[in-house]
Protein backbone atom coordinates (compact mmCIF):
# COMPACT_ATOMS: atom_id res chain seq x y z
CA UNK A 1 0.00 0.00 0.00
CA UNK A 2 1.45 3.50 -0.89
CA UNK A 3 0.65 6.91 -0.40
CA UNK A 4 -2.97 7.47 -0.91
CA UNK A 5 -3.81 10.29 -3.68
CA UNK A 6 -7.44 10.54 -4.09
CA UNK A 7 -10.57 9.28 -2.73
CA UNK A 8 -13.52 9.75 -4.89
CA UNK A 9 -17.57 8.29 -5.06
CA UNK A 10 -18.86 7.19 -8.41
CA UNK A 11 -22.15 8.20 -9.15
CA UNK A 12 -24.59 6.21 -11.21
CA UNK A 13 -25.90 7.99 -15.13
CA UNK A 14 -28.53 9.56 -14.09
CA UNK A 15 -31.87 8.31 -15.00
CA UNK A 16 -30.49 4.62 -15.38
CA UNK A 17 -31.85 1.67 -13.34
CA UNK A 18 -29.15 0.48 -10.85
CA UNK A 19 -28.81 -2.05 -8.38
CA UNK A 20 -28.55 -0.58 -4.30
CA UNK A 21 -25.01 -0.53 -4.07
CA UNK A 22 -22.43 2.15 -3.77
CA UNK A 23 -19.07 2.56 -5.28
CA UNK A 24 -15.76 4.07 -4.46
CA UNK A 25 -12.57 4.39 -5.62
CA UNK A 26 -8.84 5.26 -4.01
CA UNK A 27 -5.74 5.67 -5.83
CA UNK A 28 -2.37 5.38 -4.10
CA UNK A 29 1.44 5.76 -5.47
CA UNK A 30 3.01 2.33 -4.92
CA UNK A 31 6.59 2.46 -5.32
CA UNK A 32 7.93 5.91 -7.95
CA UNK A 33 5.64 5.45 -10.86
CA UNK A 34 3.29 2.64 -10.27
CA UNK A 35 -1.02 3.83 -9.45
CA UNK A 36 -3.23 1.51 -7.04
CA UNK A 37 -6.73 1.73 -8.32
CA UNK A 38 -9.24 0.12 -5.71
CA UNK A 39 -12.64 -0.10 -6.61
CA UNK A 40 -14.63 -1.35 -3.81
CA UNK A 41 -18.99 -1.77 -4.31
CA UNK A 42 -20.83 -2.41 -1.01
CA UNK A 43 -24.27 -2.92 -0.80
CA UNK A 44 -26.12 -5.65 -2.46
CA UNK A 45 -23.32 -7.48 -4.33
CA UNK A 46 -25.11 -10.87 -4.80
CA UNK A 47 -27.39 -8.46 -7.15
CA UNK A 48 -24.40 -7.96 -9.77
CA UNK A 49 -23.21 -10.06 -12.23
CA UNK A 50 -19.17 -10.65 -11.48
CA UNK A 51 -17.03 -13.07 -13.82
CA UNK A 52 -15.42 -15.32 -11.86
CA UNK A 53 -11.51 -15.46 -11.42
CA UNK A 54 -9.81 -16.57 -14.07
CA UNK A 55 -5.93 -16.86 -15.19
CA UNK A 56 -5.66 -13.19 -15.75
CA UNK A 57 -5.43 -12.70 -19.35
CA UNK A 58 -5.71 -10.01 -22.26
CA UNK A 59 -9.70 -9.77 -23.42
CA UNK A 60 -11.56 -7.20 -25.82
CA UNK A 61 -15.08 -6.13 -24.87
CA UNK A 62 -14.88 -6.34 -21.29
CA UNK A 63 -17.24 -3.58 -20.77
CA UNK A 64 -19.96 -5.50 -21.70
CA UNK A 65 -20.46 -6.41 -18.14
CA UNK A 66 -19.30 -5.43 -14.64
CA UNK A 67 -15.96 -3.70 -15.41
CA UNK A 68 -13.93 -1.25 -13.94
CA UNK A 69 -11.71 1.30 -15.79
CA UNK A 70 -9.20 4.28 -15.61
CA UNK A 71 -8.85 6.79 -18.83
CA UNK A 72 -5.71 8.44 -18.48
CA UNK A 73 -4.60 11.52 -20.76
CA UNK A 74 -1.44 14.29 -20.53
CA UNK A 75 -2.35 17.54 -19.74
CA UNK A 76 -2.65 19.71 -23.38
CA UNK A 77 -2.95 16.20 -25.06
CA UNK A 78 -5.57 14.97 -27.32
CA UNK A 79 -4.11 11.21 -26.93
CA UNK A 80 -5.10 9.13 -24.31
CA UNK A 81 -5.11 5.49 -22.39
CA UNK A 82 -7.57 3.50 -21.43
CA UNK A 83 -7.58 0.41 -19.04
CA UNK A 84 -10.68 -1.98 -18.43
CA UNK A 85 -10.03 -3.93 -15.28
CA UNK A 86 -12.47 -6.88 -14.53
CA UNK A 87 -13.55 -9.00 -11.79
CA UNK A 88 -12.20 -12.38 -13.71
CA UNK A 89 -8.95 -10.71 -13.53
CA UNK A 90 -9.16 -10.21 -17.02
CA UNK A 91 -7.69 -6.87 -17.99
CA UNK A 92 -7.60 -4.82 -22.25
CA UNK A 93 -5.41 -1.42 -22.50
CA UNK A 94 -6.29 0.60 -25.38
CA UNK A 95 -4.17 3.63 -26.61
CA UNK A 96 -6.56 6.43 -28.69
CA UNK A 97 -4.94 9.10 -30.71
CA UNK A 98 -7.87 11.63 -30.12
CA UNK A 99 -11.61 11.41 -28.83
CA UNK A 100 -12.65 7.89 -29.73
CA UNK A 101 -10.31 7.75 -32.97
CA UNK A 102 -6.85 5.58 -33.87
CA UNK A 103 -7.93 2.75 -31.20
CA UNK A 104 -5.54 0.12 -30.63
CA UNK A 105 -4.21 -2.47 -27.84
CA UNK A 106 -1.22 -1.03 -26.14
CA UNK A 107 0.85 -3.70 -26.41
CA UNK A 108 3.88 -1.98 -24.73
CA UNK A 109 1.89 -1.60 -21.66
CA UNK A 110 2.95 -3.49 -18.64
CA UNK A 111 -0.02 -6.28 -17.66
CA UNK A 112 -1.74 -4.95 -14.47
CA UNK A 113 -1.93 -6.75 -11.19
CA UNK A 114 -5.53 -7.29 -10.41
CA UNK A 115 -6.83 -8.57 -7.10
CA UNK A 116 -9.90 -9.65 -6.08
CA UNK A 117 -12.27 -9.75 -2.66
CA UNK A 118 -15.38 -10.79 -3.21
CA UNK A 119 -17.96 -12.01 -0.48
CA UNK A 120 -20.68 -12.40 -3.10
CA UNK A 121 -23.00 -10.73 -0.49
CA UNK A 122 -22.10 -7.04 0.47
CA UNK A 123 -18.75 -6.11 -0.81
CA UNK A 124 -16.46 -6.17 -3.67
CA UNK A 125 -13.06 -4.89 -3.57
CA UNK A 126 -11.20 -5.27 -7.55
CA UNK A 127 -7.66 -3.79 -6.94
CA UNK A 128 -5.13 -3.02 -9.88
CA UNK A 129 -2.11 -2.17 -9.88
CA UNK A 130 -0.73 -0.35 -13.44
CA UNK A 131 2.45 1.48 -14.45
CA UNK A 132 0.63 4.73 -16.69
CA UNK A 133 4.18 4.92 -18.02
CA UNK A 134 5.12 8.23 -19.63
CA UNK A 135 0.91 9.12 -19.80
CA UNK A 136 0.50 9.86 -15.76
CA UNK A 137 2.84 13.47 -15.85
CA UNK A 138 2.25 16.58 -13.98
CA UNK A 139 -1.07 17.42 -14.94
CA UNK A 140 -2.25 14.73 -16.26
CA UNK A 141 -6.63 14.49 -16.27
CA UNK A 142 -7.79 10.99 -15.26
CA UNK A 143 -11.49 9.63 -15.76
CA UNK A 144 -12.51 6.91 -12.99
CA UNK A 145 -15.40 4.94 -14.66
CA UNK A 146 -17.32 1.43 -13.68
CA UNK A 147 -19.82 -0.39 -15.75
CA UNK A 148 -22.19 -2.83 -13.54
CA UNK A 149 -24.33 -5.35 -14.84
CA UNK A 150 -27.46 -6.57 -12.43
CA UNK A 151 -27.93 -10.38 -12.61
CA UNK A 152 -31.40 -9.33 -14.79
CA UNK A 153 -28.32 -8.20 -17.86
CA UNK A 154 -28.93 -4.54 -17.07
CA UNK A 155 -26.02 -2.40 -17.35
CA UNK A 156 -25.56 1.21 -14.93
CA UNK A 157 -22.62 2.93 -16.03
CA UNK A 158 -20.67 5.28 -13.27
CA UNK A 159 -18.29 7.72 -13.00
CA UNK A 160 -16.77 10.74 -11.22
CA UNK A 161 -19.01 13.14 -13.69
CA UNK A 162 -21.38 12.68 -16.51
CA UNK A 163 -21.60 16.06 -18.40
CA UNK A 164 -23.52 14.90 -21.15
CA UNK A 165 -26.89 13.48 -21.84
CA UNK A 166 -25.56 10.20 -22.43
CA UNK A 167 -23.23 7.92 -20.66
CA UNK A 168 -19.60 8.71 -22.56
CA UNK A 169 -16.60 8.01 -20.40
CA UNK A 170 -14.41 8.54 -23.50
CA UNK A 171 -15.98 12.34 -23.59
CA UNK A 172 -12.56 14.79 -22.25
CA UNK A 173 -14.95 15.85 -20.15
CA UNK A 174 -14.69 12.94 -18.34
CA UNK A 175 -11.46 13.20 -16.87
CA UNK A 176 -12.07 15.28 -13.67
CA UNK A 177 -9.30 14.18 -11.50
CA UNK A 178 -6.14 15.28 -11.54
CA UNK A 179 -3.43 13.33 -9.26
CA UNK A 180 -0.01 14.78 -8.54
CA UNK A 181 2.90 13.37 -10.84
CA UNK A 182 5.09 10.07 -10.10
CA UNK A 183 8.09 10.29 -8.21
CA UNK A 184 10.21 8.81 -11.48
CA UNK A 185 13.91 8.18 -11.01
Amino acid sequence: MGAVLAKRALIAFPGQAVPDIQLGVKLSRVGSDALEIEYVVTGDVAAIRVADLAVPERRDELWRTTCFEAFVRPRGGKAYREYNLAPSRDYAIYDFDTYREGMRNALDAPQPRIFVENDRQSRLAVTAVIDPQHWWTTGSRWGITAVIEDRAGVVSHWALAHPDAQPDFHDPSCFTLELPAPKRS
